[in-house]
């Protein structure tokens, strides 16, 4: 137990486990320890991209929301059309997480904001892109008059998906913040 706080505290250590003094620098060790989460997680907290980049990203998908809420949404009684009702609101909390890291300074907390904004982005992406797919594979099959809805769906499809990977590039392709 005595070793195990020497250790710990980075003091010297009468032998290592090869036998021979030495110090355990346990930064050293966590880099190697943790799985895929974790070492994700370190590398999108590591992330802080400029202001640009994060307002450019709260701008674009506002104009994919209002795109998706007045002209993809054809029909607002028609409940074919609420899947692309709810992606449209939905990215409002994402727009608003990427207008207040642009406010923010480049500090800590900024950074754990745009790694909340860049988890949300990922989740809500794959969510959104298996219900458009969903909605998509079950359209064909339900008979309506007009290929409208196919179209709205197809439509929405087409826009998310690279204007969301063009954002989650975009943030974690940048440099990355050495503490």
């Amino acid at each position: 137990m005595l070793n195990a706080l020497e250790a710990a505290a980075g003091e010297e250590m009468p032998l290592t486990a090869h036998g021979e003094a030495g110090v355990v620098d346990w930064r050293r060790l966590e880099e190697h320890r943790g799985g895929v989460l974790t070492q994700l997680g370190k590398f999108v907290l590591g992330v802080d991209p400029p202001r640009r980049v994060t307002g450019g990203s709260a701008l674009l998908l506002s104009g994919v929301a209002t795109l998706y809420l007045k002209v993809l949404v054809a029909d607002w009684g028609d409940n074919a059309y609420l899947w692309l009702a709810f992606i449209g609101y939905a990215l409002f909390p994402i727009i608003v997480v990427f207008a207040v890291a642009t406010l923010l300074p480049h500090d800590a907390f900024r950074r754990v904001v745009v790694a909340s904004g860049v988890a949300f982005t990922f989740a809500f992406g794959v969510i959104s892109v298996l219900a458009l797919v969903q909605a998509l594979i079950v359209i064909p099959s339900q008979n309506y008059r007009t290929n409208q809805v196919f179209i709205s769906h197809l439509a929405g499809l087409v826009t998310l998906l690279p204007v969301l990977v063009a954002i989650l590039v975009c943030i974690l392709v940048r440099r990355r913040v050495v503490n």
